[in-house]
């Protein structure tokens, strides 16, 4: 049996990067009401470990709202890695 594990030594100095976006209400279709698309992307000593695109449950009033609605999302993910 093999087993495969992910080193990182700190060395260079890059650590755990997380990029956040959400576009707000560019759905046009009548049938998703408008939903925004949110994403985020995780990158651990340049390498990418964590992604995510999605449309949220919850319909945001403004592009503030739907910005807090991925930075929720995102630090949930972060907390559990």
């Amino acid at each position: 049996m093999r087993y495969y594990h992910l080193k990182f030594d700190g060395s260079k100095g890059e650590g755990l990067i997380a990029h956040i976006d959400s576009d707000w209400a560019t759905d046009e279709n009548p049938d998703t009401k408008r939903k925004s698309t949110t994403g985020y992307f995780f990158q651990l000593a340049s390498a990418p470990i964590v992604w995510s695109s999605q449309q949220p449950k919850m319909i945001a009033s403004s592009s503030t709202e739907a910005e807090y609605m991925v930075m929720s999302d995102a630090s949930k993910q972060l907390m559990w890695i």
